[in-house]
């Protein structure tokens, strides 16, 4: 299984998400959206094996957390309008039962009498946008915690060791989740807070990358790996 955190500083947590300024008014919605593409999406296919979880702080009403699940998700399309739509939508709905205090448990996954693994998947709180995508008002730190207890934690950093050299702890096959951020590095306090989940700290090369590049590159290695 591998995991995706990324950390989103600017983007939008208010439900009015314009999909014709994703990047302006959307607080850089379009990196984290091209993120989640590059996390799952394969030709003509997607992968599975994946969980994404996007991190908002922006303005609205921060924080907000919306997880993809590859094992349930639905309706993800490539281009970043749709994607964004579905984003959208997630917020829309948690304001709406926010405001009507509708807040709700899913029971066909968090009934630990039905499924006890997906009881432990699931995020305090969180609720059902659509198929495979589940959001709440889990802050950084919560969601750091919810997969270190499960998964080996990387973080990755330019100036780090790279990810090529001795580390045969990642097989391809082990759950591990890598902490990542939008256009902006981490603060002190955000760092902090990640090193009190003992990651390793990676690098993927000596230049700075994109974000969504990054995921790529994460899958390429994996991928290698496994076969």
């Amino acid at each position: 299984m591998r995991n995706f955190i990324i950390l989103g500083h600017r983007a939008i947590t208010a439900p009015g998400l314009s999909l014709n300024d994703l990047p302006g008014s959307g607080g850089r919605m379009d990196l984290l959206i091209r993120c989640i593409t590059s996390a799952f999406c394969l030709s003509h296919d997607i992968r599975r094996d994946v969980e994404v979880a996007i991190v908002m702080l922006g303005p609205g009403d921060p924080p907000k957390t919306i997880r993809f699940l590859g094992n349930e998700l639905k309706y993800l399309n490539p281009d970043e309008r749709s994607t964004g739509a579905l984003i959208r939508n997630a917020l829309v709905k948690y304001s709406a039962m926010k405001t009507k205090d509708l807040f709700f448990i899913d029971k066909d996954r968090n009934d630990g009498q039905k499924d006890s693994k997906c009881k432990s998947n699931t995020l305090t709180g969180e609720i059902t946008s659509s198929p495979g995508i589940f959001i709440s008002d889990n802050c950084f730190n919560e969601v750091l915690e919810h997969y270190s207890g499960r998964s080996t934690m990387i973080c990755l950093h330019e100036a780090w060791a790279d990810i090529h050299r001795g580390h045969e702890i990642l097989t391809g096959d082990d759950e591990v989740t890598f902490i990542l951020s939008d256009d902006k590095n981490f603060s002190s306090e955000e760092e902090h807070t990640i090193d009190k989940h003992s990651p390793l700290k990676l690098s993927l090369g000596p230049k700075v990358l994109h974000t969504d590049h990054c995921v790529i590159l994460i899958h390429n290695y994996l991928d290698r790996k496994r076969n």
